[in-house]
């Protein structure tokens, strides 16, 4: 009887979380005709159509984002003849690969408790709230579904471990730092073999050897996809130069000890607070009380709470990003808590697995942290993109949470414990939703998006009246210019608009770019002759003039013996 009332009522939660699913999809579709994009989310677009016009992976491309993290989508579109996207269609497609990877965690993980918040949460975010398939979100969710996955498995067998394998190389696709986990990994089965614990499951010695063929199976048939697009002098002189980009160079060394030091230093008064938590928990290990754990617990929901509310409401920069990081500090003194002091009540079947699935959880969280990391090391954003990443550990806390409330008994108490004990995941999923639905990437409060731009790759999105003035002025002044498919063509400043708009073959090392650097502009074009632009087109001139490295670069042209042509009032094109 018991068991039947059980299935009924997790019956009702699917049925209503489906529900929320639904009507959350149809809002988030209405929310993408919201919010002028920038170069951040036209280049994911300018990146695949610029191998959709046959540039070759790996040699006339040298941006270091986007290069690999273009090649899983490109083997999919490239079948669809006349193949052609804008934002509003790129934004749909993003919903739509976003809620089936986040319903394919939820199916993994299903009976765990939590799982409909912690799925709640990842459809509500995505990082910065671009919504786009970016290096960001496809290793997000590649990620995510290789750590679901892992949890999921009861016994491993070959096709897992090789499955394994295969979601970890695709998540290199996003971000190739990731290939650090697979050491950590290693370091990790060789540790537990040496311990003679669980080998016969995720790290046993044995299994890692099929991960590494799985993630061979795909590298193997990106390594193929390249035979024959050049020579192997020009994939190493290619290559060295994606390596040295200007804006992606610095020391890993340096970053990872500054990972470390930016997650404290922005989060210091909730970090502080919980490295106390964990100091206490691990000094009092052997004597710490159920008494000692709630006050403790308590102590670390306040600081999670405030810290949450204030990244998402009050600290007032990337806020849907920053907000990611606090639930995770709560979830490693979830763990502790668990592992230290006395086990009162853990005779109970149903403590003991919620204490086996804390630990289990923590491998999760450690994992995730490290995906983390991983992304700062490959970002000139730091802490603001890394923060986003936080999205896995987070998740995870949600669930650590749901099992310490079964662990303490505390959702059979009704008061101050079981409140303590949802506080953080209510407030964390709201938050997520309120910036989901809410904040906007360098554009103005929604209210003010009123102005409906019609043409272009950006049409039938909204903005301000300013906004779309200027983006038609542009368009215009692209128009004016007479590009043409036969045409190659240069931006400068570069940026992925124009790139975009305009129908000439991308001819530039990089489809957006902070500034221009005119000697490694100089250094593409001598090196790829057969990219060498048919018309220059300069948008922020003033009174016909330039300066700067976009002069430098003119006058570069002007010597191989382009003409100018004024296009616009601060518009001028070259042509050869």
């Amino acid at each position: 009887m018991e068991t039947s009332k059980k299935k009924a009522k997790i019956e009702k939660e699917q049925i209503l979380f489906a529900a929320v699913v639904v009507v959350l999809f149809a809002v988030l579709i209405a929310r993408a005709f919201f919010s002028m994009p920038l170069d951040d989310e036209l280049c994911y677009i300018a990146s695949l159509k610029r191998y959709l016009q046959g540039d070759r992976f790996l040699l006339d491309d040298w941006h270091p984002p986007t290069q690999l993290n273009t090649w899983p989508i490109f083997q999919l579109v490239r079948w669809i003849p006349g193949f052609q996207i804008n934002i509003l269609q790129a934004r749909i497609v993003y919903l739509c690969v976003h809620f089936a990877s986040g319903m394919i965690i939820w199916r993994l993980l299903k009976d765990r408790k939590g799982i409909l918040w912690m799925v709640f949460v990842y459809l509500c975010f995505t990082p910065y709230n671009i919504t786009a398939l970016s290096y960001n979100t496809m290793s997000i969710a590649v990620f995510f579904i290789l750590i679901a996955f892992c949890l999921s498995r009861r016994q491993w067998r070959r096709r897992d471990y090789l499955l394994g394998g295969f979601l970890l190389c695709l998540s290199m696709f996003s971000n190739p730092y990731l290939f650090l986990v697979y050491p950590v990994y290693l370091a990790v089965c060789v540790i537990m073999r040496y311990r003679k614990k669980e080998q016969e499951g995720l790290f046993s010695c044995g299994g890692i050897l099929w991960v590494t063929c799985g993630a061979l199976i795909l590298g193997g048939i990106f390594l193929i996809s390249l035979i024959g697009k050049g020579s192997f002098g020009e994939y190493l002189y290619n290559v060295k130069m994606i390596l040295g980009d200007a804006e992606h160079k610095a020391n890993p060394l340096v970053k990872l000890i500054q990972s470390q030091w930016q997650v404290f230093r922005v989060y210091w008064r909730c970090s502080a607070a919980l490295v106390c938590v964990y100091a206490v928990t691990i000094f009092k290990r052997k004597t710490l009380n159920g008494k000692w754990k709630n006050y403790l617990f308590g102590v670390s929901v306040i600081f999670t709470v405030y810290a949450v509310l204030r990244f998402a409401f009050i600290y007032g920069s990337i806020a849907n990003n920053l907000t990611m990081v606090p639930p995770f500090f709560l979830g490693v003194a979830v763990f502790l808590l668990t592992v230290c002091g006395k086990k009162d009540g853990e005779s109970a079947e149903d403590a003991a697995e919620a204490s086996l699935r804390i630990k289990t959880y923590f491998w999760a969280l450690a994992f995730g942290y490290l995906f983390a990391v991983c992304n700062f090391l490959g970002t000139n954003t730091e802490i603001l993109s890394m923060s986003a990443m936080f999205v896995i550990p987070s998740g995870i806390t949600v669930l650590m949470l749901c099992e310490y409330r079964r662990l303490t008994g505390a959702e059979k108490k009704p008061y101050i414990q079981s409140i303590l004990s949802y506080a953080p995941i209510v407030v964390f999923a709201f938050c997520v939703l309120w910036l989901r639905l809410f904040f906007t990437w360098f554009d103005e409060p929604l209210r003010e998006l009123d102005t409906k731009m019609t043409q272009g790759p950006c049409r039938g999105i909204y903005t301000t009246a300013e906004t779309a003035q200027g983006y038609q002025e542009l368009l215009s002044a692209i128009d004016l210019c007479g590009i043409t498919s036969q045409d190659k063509v240069l931006f400068l400043p570069i940026s992925a608009l124009p790139l975009v708009h305009s129908d000439g073959e991308i001819a530039v090392p990089y489809v957006t770019r902070f500034a221009v650097d005119s000697a490694e502009l100089v250094e593409y074009y001598e090196s790829h002759p057969d990219k060498m632009p048919t018309k220059i087109v300069i948008t922020d001139c003033e009174n016909g003039g330039y300066s700067g490295e976009e002069e430098k670069t003119a006058a570069y042209f002007l010597e191989q013996g382009y003409q100018v042509q004024a296009v616009a009032d601060q518009v001028v094109m070259l042509v050869r």
